[in-house]
């Protein structure tokens, strides 16, 4: 079974290598479990490592990227950007 998650958790892109808040790494692993294939659909940013974030498993998940944004009202010129990748999420 194939899973895919909008979740606005803020992925940090670091060496080829992702990272997320531990907090959401956890449900990740829990997804996985039930999963042949994780979809993440989530704001990713290429920066430096933030100290509370942690490296993610990326061996079945696949993280589709959208445009870096600080709250839903910020989000909204990225709304057909969004639209899209969830799109192509549910594709």
């Amino acid at each position: 079974m194939n899973i895919g998650l909008y979740c606005n958790w803020g992925i940090i892109e670091y060496n080829n290598d992702f990272y997320i808040k531990s907090i959401h790494k956890n449900y990740i692993e829990a997804f996985k479990e039930h999963s042949d294939k994780l979809y993440i659909l989530s704001k990713v940013k290429k920066t430096n490592l933030i100290k509370e974030y942690v490296k993610i498993d990326i061996s079945n998940v696949y993280i589709i990227g959208i445009p870096w944004f600080n709250g839903y009202i910020q989000s909204i010129k990225y709304f057909f950007n969004i639209l899209f990748s969830i799109y192509n999420l549910y594709k």
